[in-house]
């Protein structure tokens, strides 16, 4: 029979993989799906994500497409992958979609979540970050964000990639919640570079903490030239790659709260 391709709807708790990507000798989310998918159909699937994490990073709603060669519904495979699968990842959900549909090139727009605080947990230091001997200010943080909304060249706000054609994204949320023990950042793009998140929060944070305005935070874009003391990486714990977005399928995703 002719494959169903699939898109999966994924979450998984990143503290025990080297990222998404397949790396030899190291423990991936994408190899740990593709044993459980191949282990199933009995030969090898590969599975294609709408994008990559690193180290550390969490998924609530991560997606990824694959190509089914079991007469199964939705439901069953989503069952049946999710009991290949260890506890620290799950699927939510598995849409049947289009023979070219993919998972990274008709995505339309990420969403991501970052959560601070200002001193570590034994209970939230896998799933929150913080930035050490730095005095958190949400309400200054506030009003540097929106220097970074709309359409620029992040070049400085990303870990250089040489096969890249360019560093140009359109940010078009990032906003700022006070949750009383931690802050929650939420960012949403027509694309993402790499590190591109971790730097941006890094330095709102480090901005915020100097006192500096919208026009230091403006200046920085603007220059897209790295500074390592101002747009310094924060740790991966904290982010949750929560949305992949098609605006073909019906369905508006599944995803964990965070």
């Amino acid at each position: 029979m002719t494959p169903q391709r699939f898109l999966l709807r994924l979450a998984y708790d990143g503290s025990e993989f080297h990222g998404w990507q397949v790396q030899p000798g190291v423990r991936t989310v994408q190899e740990v799906i593709e044993q459980a998918v191949s282990a199933i159909a009995k030969q090898p699937v590969a599975v294609h994500g709408s994008g990559r994490t690193d180290t550390g990073v969490h998924a609530t709603g991560q997606a990824a497409h694959i190509d089914w060669p079991l007469d199964m519904t939705a439901d069953q495979v989503r069952l049946a992958i999710g009991s290949r699968l260890p506890p620290d990842v799950q699927v939510l959900e598995a849409i049947p979609v289009a023979p070219d549909f993919h998972a990274r090139f008709d995505a339309r727009e990420r969403r991501y979540v970052y959560l601070l605080e200002e001193r570590n947990s034994p209970f939230t230091r896998r799933f929150r970050s913080v930035m050490p001997r730095l005095t958190l200010h949400p309400e200054r943080m506030k009003k540097l964000l929106p220097a970074f909304l709309g359409a620029h060249d992040f070049a400085a706000f990303c870990r250089p990639t040489p096969d890249l054609p360019h560093t140009r994204c359109e940010l078009r949320e990032f906003s700022l919640e006070d949750a009383g023990d931690h802050l929650r950042f939420t960012l949403r793009a027509n694309r993402f570079l790499h590190n591109m998140v971790r730097r941006l929060v890094g330095c709102v944070a480090v901005l915020a903490a100097q006192d500096e305005g919208i026009d230091t935070a403006a200046r920085l874009l603007r220059e897209a030239t790295p500074h390592p003391r101002l747009i310094p990486t924060a740790p991966p714990q904290g982010l949750y790659l929560t949305e992949a977005l098609y605006p073909a399928l019906e369905t508006p995703g599944c995803e964990l709260e965070v």
